[in-house]
C-alpha cells in the first residue's frame, strides 16, 4: 500500500499545484471578478487610518440597504505586499497541495473504487467537488462573495482535482 500511496500523493500534489500555476498565470481564473477602486490612493489611505494593524476587518451594514447605513465590507488588510517572499509562498503552496493529495490518496486506497480506473478518477474528482463546496460556499452564503468569483474558483478546484484524478487513477492501483 505504501508505494501507490506515495506515488499517488506526489503526482497528485504536483499536478494540482501545476494546474493552479497555469490557471493563475494564463487563464486568470481566481481573479475573474475582481474590481479595482476608482481612487486607490485615497482608499488605501482611508483603510490604513481606519485599520491600525494587519488583520481581517468587517463593516456590517445590516441586511437591508438604508440611507446613511454603511455597506458590507470584508477586507484583509496587510501593510506589506503579500509577495515579499514569493519563493516561500510557492513552497508552502506546493506542500499544501501534496498534503491534500496525501489524504485523497489515503481515502482512495481504502475504497472499492480503487479496483477500476474510472471509479478512481471519479473518487478524486468528487473529493475536489467536496473541497470546493466546503471552501467556497460559506463565502458566498455568509460573506456575500460574488457568485461569478465563487463559481469560477470552485470550477478551478474541480478541474485541478479531475486532472490529478486522471493521473492518480493510474498510480493508486492496489
Amino acid at each position: 500500500m505504501w508505494k501507490p500511496l506515495i506515488r499517488s500523493t506526489v503526482v497528485g500534489g504536483v499536478t494540482v499545484f501545476i494546474w493552479y500555476v497555469i490557471s493563475w498565470m494564463f487563464f486568470y481564473f481566481p481573479v475573474v471578478d475582481f474590481k479595482k477602486f476608482e481612487n486607490p490612493t485615497e482608499v488605501t489611505s482611508t483603510i490604513f487610518r481606519g485599520a491600525p494593524e494587519d488583520g481581517i476587518y468587517i463593516q456590517s451594514g445590516g441586511n437591508a440597504p438604508e440611507k446613511g447605513r454603511p455597506p458590507f465590507i470584508l477586507a484583509n488588510v496587510a501593510r506589506e505586499y503579500p509577495l515579499k517572499n514569493m519563493a516561500q509562498q510557492i513552497i508552502v503552496a506546493f506542500f499544501t497541495q501534496v498534503f491534500a493529495a496525501f489524504f485523497v490518496s489515503l481515502l482512495l486506497l481504502q475504497t472499492k473504487a480503487s479496483y477500476k480506473y474510472w471509479p478512481r478518477v471519479g473518487f478524486v474528482t468528487v473529493a475536489g467537488i467536496f473541497a470546493a463546496i466546503l471552501s467556497y460556499m460559506p463565502l458566498f452564503i455568509w460573506m456575500r462573495y460574488p457568485i461569478v468569483w465563487m463559481g469560477t474558483a470552485m470550477i478551478n478546484m474541480v478541474i485541478a482535482w479531475f486532472i490529478a484524478g486522471l493521473l492518480m487513477g493510474h498510480l493508486s492501483k492496489r
